[in-house]
């Protein structure tokens, strides 16, 4: 008798939820959904239509087209040759992945999707980092920043050791360090007009 009425239960509630979806989709509006306008993607190549991603270029004299040349090389010193060869500080946008503690220091650590498997792990002040922790609470999906950095040096990572001495392989990748010279959430950056 129990398995009776508990198949009976599953049963129900399949009908229920099966009645559930044909009563909400017959109650959708035929209208197509109204769009929002997304704004343009902030890039280091169009950086040059946000007044404040201009004023930080121009205050450090920022290399923005490294990554013409950076992303089609495999070798670490491929990577090398796009950021370091002309000595000045780089800017890149990309999404903030951590910010923790070094000695005296912080550290933030940058991915972009687009940069191939290029890592930016950053020393900073408390300031950077308090300005990077704060601009991103409560909004992990927003977390993307102009970062202005001097670069000190390019490692490739095929995998890692845990602590049981277990290797994990993920490829090949390049961890940049340096130092982060400025940044600037891109949620409210305005192009001009």
């Amino acid at each position: 008798m129990r398995r009776f009425i508990r198949e009976s239960c599953v049963l129900l509630q399949a009908i229920v939820s099966v009645a559930a979806f044909v009563l909400m989709s017959s109650c959708t509006s035929n209208k197509p959904p109204e769009s929002k306008a997304e704004p343009p993607e902030v890039s280091n190549k169009n950086y040059k239509d946000y007044p404040a991603l201009v004023q930080m270029v121009s205050k450090f004299t920022a290399n923005t087209e490294w990554k013409e040349s950076c992303c089609s090389g495999v070798f670490t010193v491929d990577v090398e040759t796009a950021l370091k060869a002309d000595k000045r500080p780089i800017l890149f946008i990309a999404n903030l992945d951590d910010v923790s503690r070094l000695d005296d220091a912080y550290l933030l650590r940058f991915g972009n999707p687009s940069f191939s498997g290029i890592v930016f792990a950053l020393r900073c002040n408390s300031e950077q980092a308090e300005l990077a922790r704060s601009s991103n609470r409560g909004d992990r999906l927003q977390n993307e920043y102009a970062v202005i950095a001097s670069i000190t040096s390019i490692k490739r990572v095929d995998d890692i050791t845990t602590d049981n001495d277990e290797h994990i392989g993920f490829g090949h990748h390049f961890v940049v360090e340096g130092q982060c010279l400025d940044l600037l959430s891109t949620k409210n950056l305005s192009p001009t007009k």
